[in-house]
């Protein structure tokens, strides 16, 4: 996403594939260690690119989720 806010031009758009992480976005435990971190990641990359002053994003209800931040 620091990418993306740097590089794109205004109008641009980042777009992030399987940010639901495949059902477990939302959960803190019960996970193995990589699924967890994995999960976390995409937690925090959909925050950061609602909460980011310089984009606005949206999560496509996808099976797996689509976020999109333009």
């Amino acid at each position: 996403l620091d990418w993306a806010a740097k590089n794109l031009r205004l109008g641009g758009a980042a777009i992030g594939d399987n940010t639901f992480a495949w059902g477990t976005v939302h959960m803190e435990t019960g996970l193995p260690p990589s699924e967890l971190a994995q999960a976390r990641s995409l937690r925090e990359f959909n925050r950061r690119a609602a909460q980011d002053g310089r984009f606005r994003a949206t999560i496509l209800p996808t099976e797996e989720g689509l976020t999109v931040a333009v």
